[in-house]
């Protein structure tokens, strides 16, 4: 638990720093990086959304119940 909350500090701390970094004129060139991020969120959200449909798209609904 401590080692997933370090990550996620160190994450967090990272971002703080390249949102400086973009907002002050990309002097460190964290700025990109920041930005080239954020370009990626679209694409994984969109992977993750579909991946989370997909289980149940594979039972199939039927409108003749079978007799038990």
């Amino acid at each position: 638990m401590i080692i997933s909350k370090g990550i996620v500090l160190l994450m967090a701390l990272f971002l703080f720093a390249g949102g400086l970094d973009k907002i002050s004129g990309n002097r460190l060139g964290l700025g990109e990086e920041f930005e080239n991020g954020f370009h990626a969120l679209g694409p994984l959200a969109l992977t993750m959304a579909v991946a989370s449909i997909l289980p149940g798209m594979g039972r199939k609904k039927s409108a003749v119940r079978p007799s038990t």
